[in-house]
Protein backbone atom coordinates (compact mmCIF):
# COMPACT_ATOMS: atom_id res chain seq x y z
CA UNK A 1 0.00 0.00 0.00
CA UNK A 2 2.85 2.39 0.82
CA UNK A 3 4.49 1.54 -2.36
CA UNK A 4 1.15 1.82 -4.41
CA UNK A 5 1.07 5.77 -2.68
CA UNK A 6 4.81 6.53 -3.19
CA UNK A 7 4.30 5.42 -7.28
CA UNK A 8 1.23 7.74 -6.94
CA UNK A 9 2.78 10.45 -6.11
CA UNK A 10 5.81 10.18 -8.18
CA UNK A 11 3.52 10.69 -11.11
CA UNK A 12 1.82 13.23 -9.73
CA UNK A 13 4.54 15.29 -9.09
CA UNK A 14 5.58 18.77 -10.79
CA UNK A 15 9.14 17.70 -11.24
CA UNK A 16 8.61 15.04 -13.66
CA UNK A 17 5.64 17.66 -15.81
CA UNK A 18 8.45 19.85 -16.31
CA UNK A 19 10.89 17.47 -16.71
CA UNK A 20 8.93 15.74 -19.54
CA UNK A 21 7.74 19.53 -20.79
CA UNK A 22 11.71 20.28 -21.04
CA UNK A 23 12.12 17.36 -23.19
CA UNK A 24 10.00 17.26 -25.34
CA UNK A 25 9.69 20.99 -25.83
CA UNK A 26 13.05 21.62 -26.35
CA UNK A 27 14.94 21.48 -29.94
CA UNK A 28 17.43 18.76 -29.25
CA UNK A 29 16.56 16.11 -26.93
CA UNK A 30 18.64 15.73 -24.00
CA UNK A 31 20.50 12.41 -22.97
CA UNK A 32 20.22 13.21 -19.46
CA UNK A 33 17.08 14.18 -19.36
CA UNK A 34 15.62 11.11 -21.07
CA UNK A 35 17.59 8.82 -18.81
CA UNK A 36 15.45 10.65 -15.90
CA UNK A 37 12.38 10.77 -17.40
CA UNK A 38 13.09 6.62 -18.23
CA UNK A 39 14.17 6.38 -15.02
CA UNK A 40 11.06 8.17 -13.46
CA UNK A 41 8.32 6.07 -15.29
CA UNK A 42 10.48 2.48 -15.15
CA UNK A 43 9.78 3.36 -11.20
CA UNK A 44 6.02 4.09 -11.36
CA UNK A 45 4.95 1.82 -14.69
CA UNK A 46 6.19 -1.88 -14.29
CA UNK A 47 5.55 -1.75 -18.40
CA UNK A 48 7.56 1.28 -19.39
CA UNK A 49 10.45 0.55 -21.61
CA UNK A 50 11.32 3.30 -23.50
CA UNK A 51 10.73 7.09 -24.30
CA UNK A 52 11.98 7.07 -27.97
CA UNK A 53 9.20 6.67 -29.73
CA UNK A 54 6.57 8.05 -27.53
CA UNK A 55 5.39 12.02 -28.07
CA UNK A 56 4.08 13.75 -24.77
CA UNK A 57 0.15 13.19 -25.24
CA UNK A 58 1.62 9.42 -25.43
CA UNK A 59 3.41 9.75 -21.75
CA UNK A 60 0.58 12.07 -20.40
CA UNK A 61 -1.93 9.00 -21.62
CA UNK A 62 0.71 6.34 -19.78
CA UNK A 63 0.56 8.48 -17.05
CA UNK A 64 -2.99 9.12 -16.35
CA UNK A 65 -3.92 5.38 -16.97
CA UNK A 66 -1.72 4.08 -14.31
CA UNK A 67 -2.50 6.70 -12.00
CA UNK A 68 -6.23 5.65 -12.11
CA UNK A 69 -5.26 2.13 -11.97
CA UNK A 70 -3.24 2.98 -8.59
CA UNK A 71 -5.90 5.38 -7.58
CA UNK A 72 -8.62 2.02 -7.88
CA UNK A 73 -6.52 -0.09 -5.98
CA UNK A 74 -5.86 1.97 -2.88
CA UNK A 75 -9.18 2.82 -2.99
CA UNK A 76 -9.73 -1.45 -2.64
CA UNK A 77 -7.53 -1.42 -0.24
CA UNK A 78 -8.88 1.27 1.95
CA UNK A 79 -12.04 0.61 1.30
CA UNK A 80 -15.30 -0.55 3.29
CA UNK A 81 -14.79 -3.99 2.86
CA UNK A 82 -11.50 -3.88 4.28
CA UNK A 83 -12.68 -2.04 7.49
CA UNK A 84 -15.68 -4.41 7.13
CA UNK A 85 -14.14 -7.93 7.44
CA UNK A 86 -11.74 -6.20 9.96
CA UNK A 87 -14.74 -5.29 12.18
CA UNK A 88 -16.40 -8.52 11.28
CA UNK A 89 -13.03 -10.24 12.42
CA UNK A 90 -13.03 -8.37 15.77
CA UNK A 91 -16.83 -9.14 16.70
CA UNK A 92 -15.95 -13.11 15.95
CA UNK A 93 -12.79 -12.79 18.24
CA UNK A 94 -15.18 -11.27 20.50
CA UNK A 95 -17.46 -14.11 20.03
CA UNK A 96 -14.67 -16.95 20.98
CA UNK A 97 -13.76 -15.14 23.63
CA UNK A 98 -17.20 -14.87 25.38
CA UNK A 99 -17.11 -18.66 24.10
CA UNK A 100 -14.02 -19.44 25.91
CA UNK A 101 -15.10 -17.84 29.26
CA UNK A 102 -18.46 -20.51 29.26
CA UNK A 103 -16.05 -23.57 28.50
CA UNK A 104 -13.98 -22.52 31.58
CA UNK A 105 -16.82 -21.83 33.72
CA UNK A 106 -18.03 -25.51 32.58
CA UNK A 107 -14.83 -26.61 33.08
CA UNK A 108 -14.37 -26.14 36.63
CA UNK A 109 -17.81 -27.03 37.56
CA UNK A 110 -17.09 -30.77 36.39
CA UNK A 111 -13.28 -30.87 37.15
CA UNK A 112 -11.03 -29.59 34.15
CA UNK A 113 -8.41 -26.90 34.86
CA UNK A 114 -8.51 -23.96 32.02
CA UNK A 115 -4.85 -22.95 32.29
CA UNK A 116 -5.24 -19.06 31.50
CA UNK A 117 -4.51 -18.33 27.52
CA UNK A 118 -5.40 -22.21 26.74
CA UNK A 119 -7.61 -23.03 24.14
CA UNK A 120 -10.03 -26.05 24.58
CA UNK A 121 -7.68 -28.27 22.99
CA UNK A 122 -5.25 -28.40 25.45
CA UNK A 123 -7.55 -29.18 28.84
CA UNK A 124 -5.12 -29.82 31.55
CA UNK A 125 -7.22 -32.64 34.28
CA UNK A 126 -7.22 -32.10 37.84
CA UNK A 127 -4.77 -35.18 38.66
CA UNK A 128 -5.42 -36.98 42.12
CA UNK A 129 -2.50 -36.94 44.64
CA UNK A 130 -0.68 -40.37 44.69
CA UNK A 131 -2.09 -42.04 48.11
CA UNK A 132 -5.41 -40.25 48.00
CA UNK A 133 -7.77 -42.60 49.60
CA UNK A 134 -10.97 -41.35 47.09
CA UNK A 135 -13.35 -43.59 49.08
CA UNK A 136 -12.36 -41.85 52.82
CA UNK A 137 -12.13 -38.17 51.00
CA UNK A 138 -15.96 -39.38 49.64
CA UNK A 139 -16.98 -40.59 52.37
CA UNK A 140 -15.73 -37.60 54.98
CA UNK A 141 -17.22 -35.10 53.22
CA UNK A 142 -20.55 -36.97 53.00
CA UNK A 143 -20.64 -37.92 56.80
CA UNK A 144 -20.68 -33.81 57.50
CA UNK A 145 -24.18 -33.42 55.56
CA UNK A 146 -27.26 -35.19 56.27
CA UNK A 147 -28.78 -33.28 53.27
CA UNK A 148 -26.77 -35.13 50.69
CA UNK A 149 -23.99 -33.32 47.79
CA UNK A 150 -24.39 -32.61 44.85
CA UNK A 151 -21.45 -34.49 42.71
CA UNK A 152 -20.46 -31.58 41.46
CA UNK A 153 -20.18 -29.85 44.94
CA UNK A 154 -18.37 -33.20 46.24
CA UNK A 155 -15.90 -32.48 43.56
CA UNK A 156 -15.37 -28.99 44.61
CA UNK A 157 -15.17 -30.00 48.48
CA UNK A 158 -12.97 -32.51 47.53
CA UNK A 159 -10.71 -31.36 45.41
CA UNK A 160 -11.26 -34.20 42.90
CA UNK A 161 -12.15 -34.29 39.60
CA UNK A 162 -16.03 -34.76 38.62
CA UNK A 163 -15.30 -37.47 36.39
CA UNK A 164 -13.93 -39.44 39.47
CA UNK A 165 -16.84 -38.80 41.86
CA UNK A 166 -19.01 -39.88 39.45
CA UNK A 167 -17.38 -43.04 38.43
CA UNK A 168 -16.84 -43.52 42.47
CA UNK A 169 -20.56 -43.33 43.16
CA UNK A 170 -21.22 -45.47 40.33
CA UNK A 171 -18.61 -48.43 41.80
CA UNK A 172 -19.77 -48.03 45.32
CA UNK A 173 -23.74 -48.51 45.28
CA UNK A 174 -23.34 -50.21 48.63
CA UNK A 175 -21.94 -47.15 50.28
CA UNK A 176 -23.88 -44.08 48.58
CA UNK A 177 -26.73 -43.24 46.91
CA UNK A 178 -27.40 -40.93 44.23
CA UNK A 179 -31.07 -39.66 43.20
CA UNK A 180 -31.52 -36.87 40.42
CA UNK A 181 -30.00 -36.16 36.89
CA UNK A 182 -26.52 -35.46 35.38
CA UNK A 183 -25.45 -32.25 37.76
CA UNK A 184 -27.96 -31.93 39.73
CA UNK A 185 -28.07 -35.42 41.23
CA UNK A 186 -27.29 -35.82 44.67
CA UNK A 187 -24.92 -38.31 46.86
CA UNK A 188 -26.31 -39.37 50.04
CA UNK A 189 -24.33 -41.90 52.34
CA UNK A 190 -26.48 -45.55 52.99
Amino acid sequence: MVEDRQKLALLSDNHLRVVLHSFFVGGKKNPTLKIEIEAILSAAITSFKDISNLTMNDINQLIEAQKRELEQKLALITGNALNVLMKEREAHEAKIAEIDAKLKSIGREIGLDFAEGDSTSSVKRQRIAAGTDISETILNELRKTSQGLSQVALSEVTGLPYSAVINWVKQNPDKVRAEGERRGRKVYLI
